[in-house]
């Protein structure tokens, strides 16, 4: 498993979160994704990735977003 650099605005670690929409009359398309996402309650900004297929994706483009430096070490 990959591991995971902290969130750019708060320096925790965000979480990888498997996504299951549900829909309605075969009117939505059924898809299950992976995001990593910020989601811990002093982050204000709660950044996410986009979904992608797997869990390695997903974490192989949060990790290898723009860098920026909100003030935290890096």
């Amino acid at each position: 498993m990959e591991k995971i650099e902290p969130c750019p605005f708060c320096g925790k670690t965000p979480n990888v979160v498997r996504r299951s929409p549900i829909g309605f009359i075969n009117k939505f398309l059924y898809t299950v994704d992976y995001i990593v996402v910020c989601n811990h309650t002093l982050c204000r900004i709660k950044p996410e990735t986009p979904g992608y297929e797997d869990r390695e994706t997903a974490i192989e483009v949060w990790n290898n977003r723009p860098k920026i430096n909100m003030g935290l070490p890096m």
